[in-house]
């Protein structure tokens, strides 16, 4: 076995190898993966003897996210005998100046991965739930008779229309809704994994002007109350039923809350991405938000196997 950078005509492999790892949760497209490529910090574990020289295993070190400037992620993906190997290759790759720690996440049933990290001196750090619900059996009736008697009072959702993309104008309410999005993202109770890393208002604006993302808004007699933002397949990522969305934010303006007005939004999103062809719903959050869960059990979503952080401190560590 050598171990070497990732090169262009690895990409199907590690498509292959990205997908198995997940346990199929994931399907990773080999297109998507070559702009990442050629990459020093993208490793390959190769075959040199035996059937054939074929690629058997990958490791990646990448920015973990803003919310985790101190940090970097290390994915690991296909025959659990290279994984130290490839660890080791990629600490060598490092500047002078090492990252505070490394990150890598898993599901509690992946069990090569959490073996490996649990023997190299990772912590497990931090535990999150995700969630997922079938969009081809949502029935909108469900939530029917609730979502009547709140109209009566004055509350609705609707979709958040934008201009075309390449329009300069900002839309309506725009200021506010971005103040109430922040204000939503800085109280969910996260972990490096969890904890959510809002897009600047111009980010947020691209996305939703490209189709990445979608907007459903709650107002009562136009007062914008609350807010839902939903995450669009994008490259990289596909999933085997019809695709997926994923809510990455759903808040509700403080005065507003204890009403369901949070299930109210959650429906409409489902009964929004049903309409638009999607078949699956995913959303997650910190085990410590027993809020955010039981919305989703009122939503109908179905919880999975519960997904871990793995934390590696090197503040200290002579890189030398």
């Amino acid at each position: 076995m050598k171990v070497r950078p990732a090169a262009p005509a690895d990409a199907p492999a590690l498509a292959r190898l990205l997908t198995a790892a997940t346990l199929g949760q994931w399907v990773y497209l080999p297109g998507a993966l070559l702009p990442l490529l050629p990459s020093a910090q993208w490793l390959v574990a190769q075959e040199t003897e035996g059937e054939g020289e074929g690629v058997i295993a990958s490791g990646r070190l990448s920015p973990f996210g803003p919310a985790t400037p101190d940090a970097l992620r290390l994915d690991l993906a296909g025959d659990a005998a290279a994984f130290t190997a490839l660890y080791l290759g990629l600490l060598a790759t490092l500047p002078g100046r090492l990252p505070a720690r490394l990150l890598a996440v898993t599901r509690e049933d992946w069990t090569s991965h959490n073996a490996f990290f649990s023997s190299a001196g990772f912590r497990n750090a931090g535990q999150s739930w995700g969630t997922h619900r079938d969009l081809t059996r949502f029935d909108p009736e469900a939530y029917a008779a609730p979502e009547e008697r709140l109209f009566l009072l004055g509350y609705e959702v609707s979709p958040y229309e934008v201009a075309a993309p390449g329009a300069s104008p900002t839309p309506p309410d725009w200021g506010v809704l971005c103040e109430l999005y922040a204000a939503g993202a800085r109280e969910v109770r996260g972990n490096p994994t969890t904890t959510p890393n809002p897009p600047t208002p111009a980010q947020l604006l691209a996305d939703l002007r490209s189709g990445a993302a979608q907007l459903l808004v709650l107002r009562r007699r136009g007062e914008v109350l609350g807010l839902t933002h939903l995450l669009l397949p994008r490259p990289g990522h596909s999933f085997p039923a019809m695709g997926s969305v994923e809510t990455e934010l759903l808040t509700v303006a403080p005065g507003q809350r204890r009403r369901g007005l949070g299930t109210l939004l959650g429906a409409a999103a489902l009964a929004w991405a049903a309409g638009e062809g999607y078949g699956r719903a995913s959303a997650g959050g910190n085990v410590a938000d027993l809020a955010a869960l039981r919305l989703q059990a009122r939503l109908g979503y179905q919880p999975e196997q519960m997904w871990l952080t793995w934390e590696r401190r090197l503040d200290g560590v002579n890189s030398g």
